[in-house]
């Protein structure tokens, strides 16, 4: 005789429905336009946060069982593999140096603790996240783990003179990454984010790494970033666009309305409710001058 119940073992289709479900509305940041705080929010940014020190300390038991060596220090744990010793003590004391500015930018007299791999090369910081040969990034940030390449790499084995053309840029960027993520709680879309970061970059850096200004007469909306930033086709443009918005949101409420709204999305609330409060204009407002200042082709002046 043929059984009508559901396999021992397996959860039944609608259940499994129900939980997919659930875990989207909890751990997915809301997009603009929806009002109201996000459902669940304590919820969902205890298992952020969960999610976020499971992955560090996994990182972590993981190059220590591989005999990685760590340099601990007050604000900045960097792990580091035989022979990169020189380089460590150098990235470890610009980390130390560049993490209060970068906190003090986005209004954050915490955290400190950031985990910092420093990889011998680009391509072995890509098989360290799973990449292959092809992915080609000066630093990574990924739940709670900073990557970077050794200065060591660019000038053949010297770090000091790499430090100011190629290791300040990504440090800054990737430590705002990161004091992001734990500022807003990890209720961040992806394209904020990597807009907060190149905006850090761009001042602690001297101007380097915002991405070079696409042609005139395209721009992506503001929910095609929310939802598919990393696979647009155009990530140039998709770069430059998350740049510039924050650009706009620091000159219309100052610098420290940046800090504000990554406060306030750590409480909970949606982002375009976050800018509007903290900007002084609604986020509507924002996205119509961004859109056709990007639209247009207008270099942006970095706001001091």
């Amino acid at each position: 005789m043929g059984s009508t119940g559901t396999r021992p073992g397996r959860w039944p289709v609608p259940a499994l429905v129900w939980l997919v479900a659930l875990l989207w509305l909890v751990l997915f940041p809301r997009p603009p336009g929806q009002h109201g705080a996000m459902p669940l929010h304590g919820t969902r940014a205890w298992l952020s946060e969960r999610w976020r020190d499971a992955g560090r300390a996994r990182v972590e038991a993981r190059l220590e069982a591989a005999g990685w060596h760590l340099r601990a220090g007050a604000g900045v744990r960097v792990w580091y593999p035989d022979g990169e010793a020189a380089s460590a003590a150098t990235a470890g004391a610009m980390l130390e140096r560049l993490l209060p500015e970068v906190r003090a930018m986005l209004g954050a007299p915490g955290p400190a603790g950031a985990v910092v791999v420093l990889h011998p090369s680009p391509g072995d910081l890509a098989r360290g996240v799973g990449q292959g040969a092809g992915f080609d990034a000066a630093g990574t940030y990924h739940r709670g783990v900073i990557r970077l390449v050794s200065a060591a790499f660019w000038t053949g084995g010297g770090p000091d003179p790499a430090l100011a053309a190629c290791c300040v840029g990504p440090a800054a960027h990737e430590l705002a990454h990161w004091v992001a993520d734990v500022v807003s709680r990890g209720n961040l879309p992806r394209w904020f984010s990597e807009g907060v970061a190149q905006w850090v970059e761009a001042r602690l850096a001297g101007g380097l790494g915002p991405p070079a200004r696409p042609a005139a007469g395209r721009a992506y909306s503001v929910l095609a970033l929310h939802w598919a930033f990393g696979r647009l086709p155009d990530q140039d443009l998709a770069y430059y666009q998350a740049w510039q918005f924050v650009e706009l949101l620091a000159a219309a409420g100052g610098p420290e309305a940046v800090g504000e709204v990554l406060f306030r999305l750590g409480r909970g609330e949606p982002l375009d409710r976050a800018v509007a409060a903290s900007a002084g204009v609604s986020f509507r407002e924002l996205e119509r001058r961004w859109r056709q200042s990007v639209m247009a082709g207008n270099p942006w002046t970095v706001q001091n």
